[in-house]
């Protein structure tokens, strides 16, 4: 499971103060949220485009980004992938992806955290991706990043974790 890749409970543990903002262009996707954060005055959900957010920049302490992705990594869940997957798909996704994560830099505050995570394991969505952004955002440093390869036990995935310097 993707938990393993990163303790993400202790990345965005937030406290009693913290606040929890979840954007989604989907109200469709968003809905399940709304059922399981009732009674949580501390989370925010939000309807919007994550390649230009809604937010101000410096905004946040930590980000998640759980970016559209291929689903290679979930061919076991998903087996329509082997027959969905096209390299025009793969470039358009790698694309959006890194629009999503252009948008979301501005909005981590310095020191802060992003966690740039896939359910793939094509290397133009993952490794690649991240080079590409680091090259274009010297104000932030990868300070680990992992690759899940499925197995029997779980599912593939990739995350990485990256540090605004400040």
């Amino acid at each position: 499971p993707r938990s393993t890749l990163f303790p993400y409970t202790t990345l965005f543990r937030s406290g009693p103060t913290g606040r929890l903002v979840a954007l989604d262009r989907s109200l469709r996707r968003l809905q399940p949220l709304v059922r399981n954060l009732a009674g949580q005055s501390n989370c925010l959900l939000a309807a919007g485009d994550a390649a230009r957010p809604p937010f101000r920049p410096g905004s946040f302490a930590a980000v998640l980004l759980d970016v559209p992705c291929s689903n290679t990594g979930v061919i076991r869940k998903h087996p329509d992938v082997r027959w969905r997957f096209s390299e025009a798909d793969l470039a358009a996704l790698a694309a959006l992806q890194g629009r999503i994560l252009a948008g979301a830099a501005p909005l981590v505050r310095p020191g802060g955290r992003l966690v740039y995570s896939t359910c793939s394991i094509e290397p133009e969505e993952n490794g690649e991706n991240v080079a590409a952004f680091l090259a274009a955002h010297p104000e932030y440093s990868l300070a680990e990043q992992r690759q899940l390869l499925p197995t029997a036990e779980h599912d593939g995935a990739f995350a990485a974790l990256l540090v605004r310097n400040g």
